[in-house]
């Protein structure tokens, strides 16, 4: 039988009775479920972890399908999914996703180069997107590009250039 039960922040303190075995005491952290929502532009969205503030980190667990190739969506957003801001962003990212890469291309190049891989520099191929929490171009965001080089280490490499305001911010990180 369960003799106390409370909360203390995400952690519950159980004691159980036990007849003639005196009283047994634990913590238990509850399994959280996590939301998953079909968008209409999107698709199935996944959210894969809760923050602090309440919102959740979400993204495709594929591929979306566009005509620009397959592209992989990640934000921080509401229980509900992606908002409308959130939407309207990726609406201009993948309107102007041409000119976003031109203008990361400098950035692009040089991390290329500090790993020897400039020639390189027209393999990548754009993979993803992560959207402003707020939706809005002037707060950070980024787009993803891989890098299909067959046989080398570097294949499958993931580029990642920050984007605030419209512009790159000179950020770039490469995940091998």
């Amino acid at each position: 039988m369960i003799y106390e039960a409370w909360g203390l922040t995400d952690y519950y303190f159980i004691q159980l009775k036990v007849h003639g075995m005196g009283i047994l005491s634990f913590l238990r952290k509850p399994r959280l479920v996590l939301p998953h929502v079909q968008h209409p532009i999107f698709g199935l969205m996944e959210a894969t972890l809760q923050n602090d503030d309440g919102s959740f980190f979400w993204e495709t667990p594929g591929t979306m399908q566009t005509p620009k190739g397959e592209i992989s969506v990640f934000l921080d957003g509401p229980v509900t999914g992606p908002s409308q801001e959130q939407v309207a962003l990726w609406d201009w990212i993948y309107a102007n996703s041409e000119n976003l890469a031109h203008l990361a291309e400098p950035h692009l190049l040089q991390t290329l180069a500090d790993f020897g891989l400039e020639r390189h520099l027209d393999d990548l191929c754009w993979s993803a997107v992560g959207l402003s929490t707020d939706g809005s171009r002037t707060s950070p965001w980024d787009m993803s590009f891989t890098l299909p080089i067959s046989g080398s280490k570097f294949d499958g490499a993931i580029l990642t250039v920050c984007f605030a305001a419209g512009a790159p911010t000179g950020i770039v990180n490469f995940d091998n």
